[in-house]
């Protein structure tokens, strides 16, 4: 029987609906106070908001169809894999604190370690998704200080080499002219 058949008969008075299939019904916001859906099959019905004082729901089979327990088994599988993944990428990056052999390494292990610090104090404070858009701010703002840096460094490597070569022709200037 379909949600909106239980719904206009209970309108009209119906109140014993035992034994009815009602499986993916939509009864949102309906109200059912008083009805008897005892040995109903329910599985799949949206009962959400719904008013239920004194529904009767003995003996009825509620639950997930099969095909979205499957489903849902599915996701969580491969929402282990992925998180499986980052934890390995994420110990091994923080693991690099103690590669005494790169101080670079070293730096990208605190620098991780941070990151995941804060991230996670913000998601415990906050939401997973202020923790994520902390972490992109972060990360942009890492990207744009690196580049800086590296430009500043360019530059100032530019500005050594052009004084270094002017200083040469000085002094070969120099020494040409002495002689």
């Amino acid at each position: 029987m379909k949600a909106a058949a239980v719904i206009e008969q209970y309108k009209n008075g119906r109140r014993d609906f035992r034994g009815e299939s009602l499986r993916g019904g939509n009864f949102r916001g309906a109200d059912l106070t008083g009805a008897d859906f005892s040995g109903c099959d329910i599985r799949g019905a949206n009962f959400s908001r719904a008013n239920l004082t004194g529904v009767k729901f003995a003996g009825a089979k509620a639950g997930l169809p099969k095909r979205w327990l499957m489903i849902l088994l599915g996701l969580a599988l491969v929402l282990i894999v992925v998180s499986s993944f980052f934890s390995s990428a994420a110990a091994y990056l923080v693991g690099l604190i103690f590669d005494s052999s790169s101080t670079e390494n070293q730096v990208a292990g605190w620098s991780i370690l941070i990151l995941l610090i804060c991230f996670c104090a913000v998601t415990w404070r906050k939401n997973i998704l202020a923790g994520a858009l902390a972490v992109a701010l972060a990360v942009v703002f890492a990207v744009a200080l690196a580049v800086a840096l590296a430009l500043a460094g360019a530059v100032a490597g530019v500005l050594a080499v052009t004084l270094a070569l002017a200083v040469a022709r000085a002094g070969a200037g120099a020494v040409a002219g002495a002689v």
